[in-house]
């Protein structure tokens, strides 16, 4: 999966950080891994429910 995000960062503070402070335009880029998720579910009585799932995630996307 692919994300991109766009906005405002705002820099505040003393010292250092006063000589850049404002608003400035921002972005990112984040990709993420993919992943499938499976499930089942079944009632095995009024008060009882029986719930099983797997997920896989291709974490080897992250370096």
């Amino acid at each position: 999966m692919k994300y991109e995000l766009e906005g405002d960062t705002r820099v505040s503070g003393n010292g250092a950080l006063a000589a850049i402070a404002g608003k400035y335009d921002a972005n990112l880029g984040l990709t993420t891994p993919e992943s499938v998720d499976m499930s089942i579910t079944h009632k095995l009585t009024d008060a009882l429910t029986l719930h099983a799932g797997s997920t896989w995630t291709r974490w080897s996307r992250f370096k």
